[in-house]
């Protein structure tokens, strides 16, 4: 894998993958360990074991949240991941605090990725769209309307960029870029019933 650097402990030598993730779901695992799955923007989406984090003294304790954005390093040993470090980006369920709209909505997308993805595949583009809209539910803070047309372009953005979508001319202006933007929210509103129905039905073709 590229981006990895090598550091020896005692005998053996371990590579360490830095990238930046999107943590989608956590569990505990044992007495103080947590599991996470993580969507990164180099290895696609990963399961990790974090050792002793929910000890109160772990330093990654306040790191590792669900919904969260971060720099993250791993360890690949015995085929699985371990977390060796994490750096708190931005917490995106804490920031949307009082916008329960925007909340369900970053639910229901972190767990459509989780539902569509399958494996550990880089996957650049679905990185780059799903960070994208959850910067604009967060700083944007859009509301009735609009609030709905982001979760819809969200998901057409996802199914495109995991191969689902299909290549209609109809779709690329809303699929050529990562970026959110009043006129194609605008653009979604006046098409929402084709919009839904595609979505519906490219999920149901996925069988997942």
């Amino acid at each position: 894998m590229a981006g990895g650097h090598s550091v020896s402990y005692n005998c053996p030598v371990y590579t360490i993958y830095s990238t930046e993730g999107i943590i989608l779901r956590a569990s505990n695992s044992g007495e103080d360990d947590r599991s996470y799955l993580i969507f990164t923007k180099d290895f696609g989406l990963l399961k990790a074991e974090g050792r002793s984090v929910r000890k109160l003294q772990s330093k990654l304790r306040y790191s590792l949240q669900t919904y969260s954005f971060v720099d993250v390093s791993l360890v690949r040993g015995r085929g699985k991941w371990k977390i060796a470090s994490c750096v708190l980006k931005r917490n995106f369920f804490s920031d949307m605090n009082g916008q329960v709209g925007a909340k369900i909505i970053l639910a229901r997308i972190c767990a459509l990725v989780l539902r569509l993805v399958q494996g550990e595949e880089r996957n650049e583009a679905l990185f780059n769209n799903l960070l994208s809209g959850i910067f604009f539910l967060v700083d944007k803070k859009p509301e009735g309307n609009f609030l709905r047309n982001v979760e819809y372009l969200l998901a057409l953005r996802v199914l495109h960029s995991l191969g689902y979508l299909g290549e209609e001319p109809i779709w690329k202006a809303f699929t050529e870029t990562s970026l959110f933007e009043t006129d194609l929210l605008m653009k979604i509103d006046l098409a929402k019933r084709e919009v839904l129905s595609t979505i519906n039905s490219s999920l149901r073709e996925t069988h997942l």
